[in-house]
């Protein structure tokens, strides 16, 4: 793992950001595809209900936007890199729909077939303080769980990876779920 970039993780703004740490999935030359090692905040997939594909879902504009902004300097965010994510059947769960166009995105969340290439490397994440408390208290909400950008058997839902391993699916706009961030980015530096 590695330290880098900031953001306010233990619920405290007093005491200034800290360090998010960051795991490494691979590395290609002095690039690194980056997963981070806890949750860092709890979002619905969608703010609205219909139709949630990545593309355009309210959580996929969150990651490129206000989180890319609060948790990266201008300078960071240069050393982030445009991913081309496919979001085809090929890399949802077998037998589930594709229902996403390609995107190019500078912060974004697993697929399936990533979470599943990765496996050995991708450990069951912690929530940080900031992330519980963005859940409802009684409402089902987990910020251990986290959403991949894969979607369920519809496009109303996405997959939902539990703290017990198990995968499964949820209503991108009935609970809020973790956010785990992956992005590439240059080491050199």
């Amino acid at each position: 793992m590695i330290p880098g970039f900031t953001l306010t993780q233990d619920g405290d703004d007093a005491n200034g950001p800290e360090p998010i740490e960051w795991i490494i999935l691979t590395q290609f030359g002095n690039h690194a595809l980056l997963l981070s090692r806890d949750c860092l905040d709890a979002q619905y997939f969608n703010d609205d209900y219909g139709s949630a594909p990545w593309e355009s879902c309210s959580l996929r504009s969150w990651l490129n936007d206000a989180f890319l902004k609060a948790a990266f300097t201008e300078e960071e965010q240069a050393r982030i890199f445009d991913t081309t994510n496919a979001n085809t059947m090929a890399d949802g769960y077998p037998g589930l729909p594709a229902n996403s166009n390609p995107t190019k995105d500078r912060v974004f969340l697993l697929s399936y077939k990533e979470l599943t290439a990765f496996a050995g490397t991708i450990t069951i994440p912690g929530a940080t303080a900031y992330a519980e408390a963005r859940c409802n208290p009684g409402s089902g909400d987990s910020a251990s769980a986290w959403w991949l950008r894969s979607p369920g058997p519809d496009d109303h839902a996405a997959l939902v990876l539990y703290e017990n391993g198990e995968l499964n699916y949820y209503p991108a706009d009935l609970s809020r779920r973790g956010v785990r961030p992956a992005l590439t980015v240059n080491l050199e530096n």
